[in-house]
């Protein structure tokens, strides 16, 4: 179910949805989110600290952070939230965060790994273009602060904003996602399972 590729590229199979849901896509499946895009930043679940002979890449989620983040997945699902794909950052913990998250969302596809959402990843344009290049999908971006906060600023045109471990954002796009694109505030998950409707409300957070 994992995959690691940095050269990611826009596949079919990542627009399959439930038959009879959606309209159709450029790629001749059905999906779930009319012509627009839905962007879902996460944040990692809480992980062990660094430990004598563990490195940074290698600290994974401790067992509180599991059940937390496993809450706010399951919360995902019974809103309805489905993904056409994942990506994650390489590192551990992030990796196992993505596999929770697809596990409690039912994702059929593989989760794809890329060094773009590791810590101090640059050159996320490819990623958004890839989102950009699936319309009507729903997309889940994995990864780690500050640049989960950094990104949510640029995908809504202002300034970067704090991120909490197993938080979840989801941002909308009216049509297509592309470098430069602004989208709009839908709602933000907490790790507390309170869901934040407003920017207002979540900066006052």
């Amino acid at each position: 179910m994992f995959h690691g590729v940095d050269g990611l590229k826009p596949r079919p199979e990542w627009a399959r949805v439930r038959k009879g849901e959606g309209a159709w896509d450029r790629f001749g499946y059905r999906s779930s989110m009319g012509s627009g895009t839905d962007i879902y930043l996460v944040r990692h679940a809480a992980a062990v600290d660094g430990e004598a002979g563990l490195s940074d890449d290698c600290r994974y989620l401790t067992a509180k952070g599991r059940k937390v983040f496993s809450k706010v997945a399951s919360e995902l699902k019974g809103l309805g939230i489905s993904f056409d794909l994942i990506v994650t950052s390489p590192l551990v913990r992030a990796v196992q965060t993505a596999e929770i998250l697809a596990g409690e969302t039912k994702y059929r596809g593989e989760v794809v790994a890329a060094t773009a959402l590791g810590p101090g990843g640059r050159a996320l344009d490819h990623l958004l273009r890839t989102a950009g290049e699936m319309p009507g999908s729903s997309v889940a971006f994995v990864g780690h602060e500050p640049r989960m906060g950094q990104l949510a600023g640029e995908l809504l045109g202002r300034g970067a904003m704090p991120f909490r471990k197993g938080q979840v954002m989801r941002i909308v796009f009216s049509g297509g996602v592309a470098p430069g694109v602004t989208g709009r505030f839908k709602w933000a998950l907490m790790p507390s399972g309170e869901r934040v409707d407003s920017l207002k409300d979540l900066d006052a957070a």
